[in-house]
């Protein structure tokens, strides 16, 4: 159950939405609120854990030391995603409920600009740090596939919907394969680097 107004509109007990227009300066503003807010949350309440170093921005420890990494990379990637889930709910809701769309049209228009805006003025689409060497640049790809590979095998292995599974399966799957061809590519590099 939805709370508040987000229940009235959910419902169709509200008929209209009346938001005074919505200005760039209003939206970051807004925006930046909301990041420093969910900033210690997990969602249940309780603090965020304490980050692991070298994983909160996805590049490994070994990327180049002299590389500065974002320590917001993680935050924005999380608000990225939640608002892009939202904005998906929200068009399933308008699909099967067309009749809503006065009232909640404007809601999914304002998440597209919040996410317009994660992807342009907030950074989010700045790219990750990347070692000088070819060899290590290969190196943390193929670290950064083997865990996903590793991610989606589990999840594959908790999901409900046996589509879901054999989707979440077929991309570790995906995964393990690019580990043996990024494998490949690093042991054919000049230079190269037998670790892995």
């Amino acid at each position: 159950m939805l709370p508040g107004p987000a229940a009235e509109i959910c419902s169709g007990s509200v008929d209209r939405v009346d938001a005074p227009p919505v200005t760039r300066r209003k939206l970051l503003v807004a925006a930046s609120v909301g990041l420093i807010a969910a900033a210690g949350c997990t969602g249940d309440g309780s603090p965020s854990p304490a980050p692991t170093p070298g994983l909160t921005s996805g590049v490994s420890p070994e990327i180049d030391p002299g590389t500065e990494l974002d320590p917001d990379a993680a935050l924005l990637s999380a608000a990225r995603r939640d608002e892009a889930r939202v904005l998906h709910l929200i068009e399933a809701v308008l699909l099967r409920h067309r009749d809503l769309r006065p009232q909640l049209s404007p809601l999914a228009e304002h998440h597209r600009i919040h996410l317009d805006v994660l992807d342009t003025e907030v950074g989010v689409r700045r790219p990750p740090a990347v070692p000088r060497t070819a060899v290590a640049a290969v190196r943390g790809l193929q670290r950064a596939e083997r865990r996903t590979s590793q991610l989606r095998g589990g999840e594959a292995g908790t999901a409900q919907s046996g589509e879901l599974a054999r989707y979440l399966a077929s991309m570790s799957a995906s995964s393990a394969q690019h580990v043996v061809v990024l494998d490949a590519l690093a042991r054919a590099l000049p230079g190269r680097d037998a670790r892995r």
